[in-house]
């Protein structure tokens, strides 16, 4: 499988954001707001755009990668067209999560904020056992609900050594610079496992925040599998509530000037219509100002501590 054919399904993006994290953050809990800044896009490397018309770059400003899609061709490379599609954080090994090193094996968290939109805020973690053998990859993918921010990463102010994520929840993870391994926050992370046959098992990433969690994962393809059912564990507290299924709150858009993709449907936009459907199939009573509440209060906590 084509590792850049599974990201064919998903929307198109708008401009180019850089991480400045000198700059005062203002954001209002009610709105998807992004916490970067803009400048100059980087230069493009035309040889990097893969066959879906991605184009994944390092940064200058920290070790992670800045991923853009082709929106718009043109016979003038300079003139052509590219979006913002997501950032990632790839650990390579050599590490207590990833023993082996040389590129061997990663695991790869991409953080997906397409066109800023709340219904296209998500997670994607990518666990690759063998390289450049993407049948035996498995990919988890995970949307977090509240979405208040679009995802960001910037250097730590208080230790230059890590990295500093925030959540569409508000929520922080923080990430060894060094290794690219989780080192503290909402996430615990576990090393790579294989079966067998040498194909990763379902990535070890647990988070421990206070908001929900929708996820689904499989082996090879993208995650979200329309066919499948009861294949999307709706997570609190680390517990599995209840299954859905992906067809339940995806669709694939078919108008021809989108291309084809998956896409939450489009009842299925805020935060609110989410969990009110949950409750109804679920037959629970998640509130979600109580949910961003206890958000709120965790994480004021945990600046306190720190």
């Amino acid at each position: 499988m084509n590792r850049n054919f599974i990201f064919l399904l998903l929307p198109q993006m708008m401009i180019i954001f850089f991480i400045n994290a000198q700059t005062p953050i203002i954001r209002k809990p009610t709105e998807v707001v992004r916490r970067d800044t803009q400048s100059t896009p980087p230069s493009i490397d035309f040889s990097s755009i893969g066959n879906a018309g991605i184009s994944c770059n390092g940064s200058d400003l920290g070790p992670w990668t800045l991923c853009r899609k082709l929106m718009k061709d043109h016979s003038d490379y300079e003139q052509r067209i590219f979006t913002p599609r997501s950032f990632k954080l790839i650990n390579t090994g050599g590490n207590k999560t990833l023993p082996q090193s040389g590129g061997i094996i990663s695991r790869e968290y991409e953080f997906l904020y397409v066109e800023n939109a709340r219904s296209e805020i998500a997670l994607l973690l990518w666990d690759l056992p063998e390289k450049d053998n993407d049948k035996k990859g498995h990919m988890l993918h995970l949307t977090f609900l509240p979405r208040l921010v679009t995802p960001s990463v910037e250097i730590s102010a208080m230790d230059p050594q890590l990295l500093l994520v925030t959540l569409p929840t508000q929520e922080e993870v923080y990430f060894r610079q060094n290794t690219l391994e989780v080192a503290s926050g909402v996430f615990l992370e576990s090393p790579v496992q294989t079966d067998q046959n040498k194909t990763a098992l379902k990535p070890k990433v647990e988070y421990i925040g206070h908001g929900l969690v929708l996820a689904q994962s499989r082996v090879a393809e993208y995650p979200i599998n329309l066919k499948a059912k009861n294949n999307i564990d709706v997570i609190y507290r680390s517990k599995v509530m209840c299954q859905l299924s992906s067809s339940e709150l995806w669709h694939l858009n078919k108008n021809p000037s989108k291309k084809n993709y998956l896409e939450l449907r489009p009842e299925f936009a805020t935060d609110d219509a989410i969990i009110n459907y949950i409750n109804k199939t679920c037959s629970t009573r998640f509130n979600l100002k109580e949910i961003t509440k206890n958000i709120e209060l965790s994480t004021m906590k945990m600046e306190n501590e720190n």
